[in-house]
């Protein structure tokens, strides 16, 4: 929902997306429903939860899982923005509450750490690593004809000390197809930003990764996208694929079918490969 109305400080815009959500993969079923995106902007002064400033994006109906070496994580922030001649500056205060925790899905599995790792408990709670401070996060973009890119860099306190990470992302699009690349990375503190893993997850060190897209548009209605990714942490390695499909059989109506594989070099013990086919129909409004 979307609405907006003139002030004397400019153009009030609040934005609200409600999502609901059934798993049929537990017994009986399981629903949700939340809020994904809310917000209120006036001018370039935006406040509100919403995808963090540092973060860029991919194409595709079906974005479940590609890519989960990337920070992608809606924040509470307040933003500043403006845009000048084609080239637009952010600059925003994010909670840091509402940073995971967990080791994302390089380190998936039971087994008790290995004596080798220096990486923290599986599961842990959301935020556990914030410190005093917001995370403060800048970010400018820019783009001329068909090409758009954006550069942004972090800054987070964290229990284990202060981190921070870059990340530059640029996209190509033209009739439908489209060629996207990002490259990210970070010091220990920062591993959120460089590779979507907690702070020190895996010790002191660079934690970095790159993922690209590629997309034929074979139709007006049907898109083809392959996706590829690599992350690597002081310890374990990690790279991923994924190939879709896009249908679109009606204005704001889409099918999408995915399959992604993801593959890392934990030890022994740990799940070490998975593959997912991902189905999904989405029906939008204007």
């Amino acid at each position: 929902m979307t609405a907006k109305s003139m002030t004397d400080w400019g153009l009030l815009t609040y934005f609200l997306n409600m999502r609901a959500n059934h798993d049929l993969g537990v017994s009986e079923g399981a629903s949700t429903f939340y809020t994904e995106t809310a917000w209120a902007k006036i001018g370039g002064f935006k406040v509100g939860w919403d995808a963090s400033t540092f973060d860029a994006g991919f194409l595709g109906a079906s974005d479940e899982f590609f890519t989960n070496f990337d920070h992608d994580q809606h924040q509470g922030q307040v933003q500043w923005s403006t845009t000048v001649g084609g080239w637009g500056f952010f600059i925003a205060a994010e909670d840091p509450q509402d940073n995971p925790s967990t080791l994302s899905n390089i380190f998936t599995g039971t087994s008790p750490l290995d004596e080798n790792l220096t990486a923290a408990p599986i599961s842990s709670s959301v935020g556990e690593w914030k410190g005093d401070w917001p995370d403060i996060v800048a970010a400018l973009t820019g783009g001329a004809g068909n090409f758009h890119w954006k550069g942004s860099f972090g800054v987070t306190d964290t229990t284990v000390g202060t981190g921070y990470g870059g990340m530059l992302w640029g996209q190509w699009l033209q009739n439908g197809n489209s060629v996207t690349l990002q490259a990210a990375a970070s010091n220990g503190p920062g591993a959120l930003y460089g590779a979507n893993i907690q702070p020190d997850g895996y010790g002191t060190g660079t934690y970095w990764h790159v993922s690209g897209q590629v997309g034929w548009a074979l139709t007006n209605a049907f898109t083809v996208l392959l996706e590829g990714g690599y992350q690597k942490t002081p310890g374990p390695s990690a790279w991923e694929a994924g190939a879709e499909a896009d249908w679109t059989v009606g204005k704001g109506a889409v099918f999408a079918l995915e399959y992604y594989y993801l593959n890392h070099n934990l030890p022994s013990g740990y799940m070490n490969a998975q593959s997912t086919v991902d189905f999904m129909f989405k029906r939008s409004f204007d």
